[in-house]
């Protein structure tokens, strides 16, 4: 929500994105894709990390310390926003 607040900020200021000044989010949102321009962001695995934490919290309510090996590797989705253009 912060990303398309400064993309708006951005535009009533008179420049343009990516023109001007490339944005980009750090959390993938449903509405990214359908933006203009589309938002370039970083998909965080949000479920993948949510799973983990549920996971976590079963067990230490069971009293059962695991040890849970966390793989996470944020992916970078590129779109308009930073400039790129699949055209």
């Amino acid at each position: 929500m912060v990303a398309r607040g400064a993309i708006r900020a951005i535009y009533d200021n008179g420049l343009s994105v990516p023109g001007d000044i490339a944005v980009v989010s750090c959390d993938q949102f449903p509405d990214s894709d359908y933006l203009l321009p589309r938002l370039t962001t970083i998909d965080q695995m949000d479920e993948y990390l949510g799973k983990i934490a549920i996971t976590k919290l079963i067990s230490a309510i069971n009293g059962i310390s695991e040890n849970i090996s966390i793989n996470h590797t944020p992916e970078l989705v590129v779109r308009e926003s930073c400039g790129f253009s699949n055209k």
